[in-house]
This record gives C-alpha cells, structure tokens and sequence, in this order.
C-alpha cells in the first residue's frame, strides 16, 4: 500500500486535495491532519471501520484497483486505520459518476451517472 500522506500539493495544505481529514477532537479548533488527491475529485465519502469509502467523477481512464495510481477509479477506498496517513487500499472502476452510495456488509448500494447496480466489494 502506498502512503498518500503529503500528495497534496504543497504538503500540509489544502490544495490539490479533495478529501480533507481534520483531528475535530476540539470542535472549536479543528486541525488539518491530512489530506487525499483523489485525481478525479470527490462526491461522496463514508467511513466504514478502518475504510473510507470516496466517490469521484467518470473518467475514462481504466482503473487498476492495485496500484497507487488512482486515475480511473470512480470508487476509491482508503485505509485510515491511522487518520494522519490515509494509505490507498483499492479503487473500482464503475463506469460513471457515483452520486451517492451506502456501504452494508460486503455490499456497496449506489446511484451513478449511468447503468450501475450492485457491487461486491470483498472488503469488511
């Protein structure tokens, strides 16, 4: 797994990225502890145990789903088992823009830009 700490650019900003995680243990001071270059921006996120779970836009770029490139990979899950070092796990090439989904089980339920349906992701 490939680290994704820093690939915003410049590192320690906000800039480039299109997830932001914040240490929000101080509501009245959030702190910037992280962030993720997704590539294709960001629709929709939901954590689900050590998992963050990140729509992005279609693009026609094919997916590798093993690699830290994530260009092409509509559907993007991270490991954020440490939230300072958010770690690409896989990514899904669904074909079309995911606009919202929800995580049960094994199962990921979405609505998309185009034909979609139901995927088994494999990861709990």
């Amino acid at each position: 797994m490939t680290p994704i700490l820093g690939a915003c650019s410049p590192p320690g900003t906000i800039t480039g990225c299109e997830v932001l995680i914040y240490d929000y243990s101080d509501p009245e001071n959030p702190i910037l502890v992280s962030g993720i270059d997704t590539v294709n921006g960001g629709y929709e996120i939901e954590r689900k145990g050590n998992f963050l779970y990140v729509s992005t836009s279609d693009n026609n770029s094919i997916c590798s789903g093993s690699s830290s490139i994530r260009d092409g990979c509509e559907l993007q899950v991270y490991d954020v088992t440490d939230p300072t070092n958010p770690v690409f796990h896989t990514g899904f090439d669904a074909g079309a823009t995911l606009m919202e989904f929800e995580v049960h089980g094994d199962y990921l339920y979405a609505t998309a830009s185009a034909n979609l349906g139901t995927c088994n992701l494999g990861v709990n």
